[in-house]
């Protein structure tokens, strides 16, 4: 994965309150794949959160945490896959598609 990708997709997952996932260190660690997998499970989870928080209370500020997090985490995962589309796209094909 390109550093700028990185960056941007760690922009998305970064509030002022908290990194809710340090990519950075991940992908130090593991590959784009398994990295990408773990935020579509952490994403569901937050999807199953805030139906919890329907059924119970939408007034709570922990739904409002939850679908934030999973938005983000749905527009992280969106740049990642752009830029791992773009990254097969220039090293293998050797065309230079924009995002």
């Amino acid at each position: 994965m390109d550093t700028h990708t990185l960056q941007i997709a760690q922009a998305y997952l970064t509030t002022e309150e908290r990194v809710i996932v340090d990519l950075e260190t991940l992908f130090k660690r593991h590959p784009d794949n398994k990295i990408i997998s773990f935020l579509e499970f952490y994403m569901k989870d937050r999807k199953e959160e805030i139906k919890d928080y329907v059924i119970l209370e939408v007034t709570d500020k922990s739904f409002d945490r939850a679908v934030s997090e999973w938005f983000r985490l749905q527009i992280a995962i969106n740049v990642l896959r752009q830029g791992a589309t773009y990254e097969y796209s220039t090293t293998e094909q050797g065309t230079g598609a924009s995002l």
